[in-house]
């Protein structure tokens, strides 16, 4: 694939989203839900093969009139550890899978911490094929699913840095997105306008701030902080709700404090390539 046809499939891949920082959306009964989170596309660690199978089990399933509804609950693309610009253009074909599946399907992706600067490029259009969201809560009568990726509830997470970690690796990337993305996205002048400045701290500031970019950018379970988050967590659901986390790479289904985590697609993590599935009400935890 040469230069110009690269650009032009990162351009088309990236026009099919759209941010919107909280929906609430309506669901039926019978609707089949899939939730996935913390694949971490780009990462050495990143388990991007099983991954992409089972992007191939969904698209079957779509088209079976089995799914319904998917959710990417966050951290789907590495964008801290490296490149910001190299991760999305490794890893076009996988998100075009991704996206795929809006042809049928709704498609939510939370943004999660590490993939946080993404919030940043949407597409103006109406015929989205994914939803940039940072909080996702889908009813059905008395019935209500909030989704969050979760980094919301760790103490060692500041939102503040997000875009800075995603931007300082590079400071070339956000002008070849502006090139790239011309016209077609709609709010990417102003990441464009961040971007070196978010390079030019990341570089430059304080000692204490180059710390804690260290410390954020170890693993949940290097951090010790998994059994703060769901805790938070479980602090946080509403009495009408159930609430679905992620962020810690640990699955979890907690019928009684209403509280569940797919897990992530990563090497090393406490549960690798799980998922959740959600139908009439019920959740249930799935390893692929």
């Amino acid at each position: 694939m040469g230069w110009k046809d690269s650009m032009n499939k990162l351009s088309r891949v990236l026009e099919w989203k759209t941010f919107t920082p909280r929906l609430e959306d309506l669901i039926s009964e019978e609707e089949q839900i899939v939730v996935f989170s913390d694949t971490h596309l780009g990462w050495e660690k990143s388990k991007k093969r099983e991954f992409e199978r089972f992007l191939d089990y969904l698209k079957d399933k779509m088209e079976r009139d089995d799914l319904d509804v998917v959710v990417a609950n966050g951290d789907i693309v590495e964008l801290w550890r490296r490149d910001d610009f190299k991760v999305l253009m490794e890893n076009l074909h996988t998100l075009g899978k991704l996206s795929e599946l809006g042809e049928k399907c709704k498609v939510y992706w939370i943004v999660g911490n590490h993939d946080y600067v993404l919030k940043e490029l949407f597409s103006t259009k109406p015929e989205n094929l994914i939803n940039f969201l940072r909080e996702l809560v889908l009813k059905h009568r008395d019935q209500k699913f909030r989704f969050v990726h979760g980094d919301q509830y760790d103490p060692t997470e500041v939102e503040w840095f997000f875009i800075p970690l995603c931007k300082g690796t590079n400071d070339l990337s956000g002008e070849l997105l502006y090139e790239i993305g011309g016209g077609v996205l709609g709010g990417i002048r102003s990441a464009i306008g961040k971007c070196f400045a978010h390079t030019f701290l990341k570089t430059y500031l304080s000692g204490q701030f180059r710390e804690r970019s260290k410390e954020m950018l170890r693993t949940p379970e290097e951090r010790g902080i998994i059994e703060i988050v769901e805790r938070n967590a479980k602090e946080d659901v509403k009495s009408d709700e159930f609430l679905i986390f992620s962020h810690t790479h640990k699955a979890l289904v907690d019928q009684k404090s209403r509280v569940a985590n797919p897990g992530s697609w990563v090497e090393g993590s406490p549960n690798e390539n799980t998922y959740l599935t959600i139908r009439r009400g019920k959740v249930k935890l799935n390893e692929f």
